[in-house]
């Protein structure tokens, strides 16, 4: 084999190993971010699950017309601004529960 043959030979074989590590860097950076894909996939599948338990809680609650009248008085006065007529025994004047969750009386 002359040096000219020698020369492309190195070069092709070069060239070859070059693909394969590219190739190879490749691969191990995909199977990095694969990795990191799947564990972000079951951190949101949890919080998935964690969110529609809660949804069933919530609706659970919202069946129970004296809750559900409860949750809505609250939404109400939050959204209008007006003191919160409760039934169960409170109400009156200090029925806001606004200043109690640091928030103004003034909407």
């Amino acid at each position: 084999m002359n040096k000219d043959n020698l020369f492309v030979a190195l070069v092709f074989y070069g060239t070859v190993c070059l693909s394969k590590l590219r190739f190879f860097f490749l691969k191990l950076g995909l199977s990095k971010l694969t990795n990191q894909l799947r564990r972000e996939n079951k951190i949101l599948s949890d919080t998935n699950e964690n969110l529609e338990s809660e949804l069933n809680t919530l609706l659970g609650l919202l069946a129970i017309p004296s809750v559900r009248n409860m949750i809505f008085a609250v939404a109400d006065a939050l959204i209008s601004g007006q003191p919160i007529p409760v039934s169960s025994g409170g109400g009156g004047g200090n029925s806001d529960i606004r200043p109690s969750l640091g928030w103004s009386q003034t909407g």
